[in-house]
């Protein structure tokens, strides 16, 4: 009883992490739609040739960093199961993720964002399908969270790491774009050395 005392925060995440595989794991091996099979199809030529080069001669961009972790995966089996495995991990990661946004207010705030995030609907979906959706929302989120701690912590470490989360997020999908005005305004307000800026303006730019 102790220990369960001391621990209710990782037991009740364990717990929440188990619930949330049981859940995602479930219709991995369904058919694929069209754009799973673009995504497991650049994972495939990404083994055979180095880069997601199409036999058309076609240069897959999108996504380069998820496209290369789903045929770390497919190298072990070319499967519609294998090529869902990175959703699925960013999917228990976001539950974590969750956790740790909800616990910059309190550690009961954390668990319920946690539990929303395990049993959402569309948090499942997209956990379960080989697109780079659920990496996007990961990094997305993770990059605000980051971004955050670094104003909480008067910290250049957490700047940095927000923007490696930010350029990760674009690279992903350049949705991420509309995080931009954010960063730039925490790195105006808190008035950041201007080598800060270099790589939020070189990313916006590029994409």
């Amino acid at each position: 009883i102790y220990f369960m005392k001391k621990h209710i925060t990782f037991i009740a995440l364990s717990i929440l992490i188990i619930i949330g595989f049981i859940l995602r794991i479930q219709s991995l091996n369904s058919p694929m739609w069209f754009d799973e099979t673009i995504s497991s199809l650049a994972a495939s030529k990404i083994i055979e040739k180095g880069s997601p080069i199409f036999d058309s001669g076609f240069f897959y961009a999108r996504a380069m960093l998820f496209h290369y972790i789903q045929a770390f995966f497919q190298l072990f089996s070319n499967s519609d199961i294998a090529a869902r495995i990175p959703s699925l991990i960013f999917g228990l990661l976001t539950i974590i993720l969750a956790y740790f946004i909800g616990k910059e207010y309190s550690k009961q705030a954390g668990i319920i964002a946690a539990i929303f995030t395990t049993f959402l609907t569309l948090e499942i979906i997209y956990s379960q399908q080989a697109r780079f959706y659920q990496m996007f929302q990961f990094f997305f989120f993770l990059s605000i969270l980051l971004l955050y701690k670094s104003v909480k912590a008067k910290s250049n470490k957490f700047i940095w790491l927000s923007i490696i989360s930010l350029a990760i997020t674009l690279d992903t999908h350049r949705g991420g774009l509309i995080l931009m005005p954010l960063f730039f305004f925490v790195l105006i307000k808190e008035k950041r050395n201007w080598k800060f800026f270099i790589v939020p303006l070189l990313l916006s730019a590029y994409y």
